[in-house]
């Protein structure tokens, strides 16, 4: 039983900048609305 332990590790990393990218693209939109609506 030879685990592929890089491929899941490649994968994971992959998940992990994709929802890293995500985050930072949902702050960029949400940021300026949040600030917006709150000096307004």
């Amino acid at each position: 039983m030879d685990y592929d332990w890089d491929g899941v590790k490649t994968r994971r990393m992959r998940m992990l900048k994709l929802g890293i990218s995500l985050f930072i693209f949902a702050m960029t939109l949400v940021g300026p609305t949040m600030f917006l609506l709150h000096f307004r």
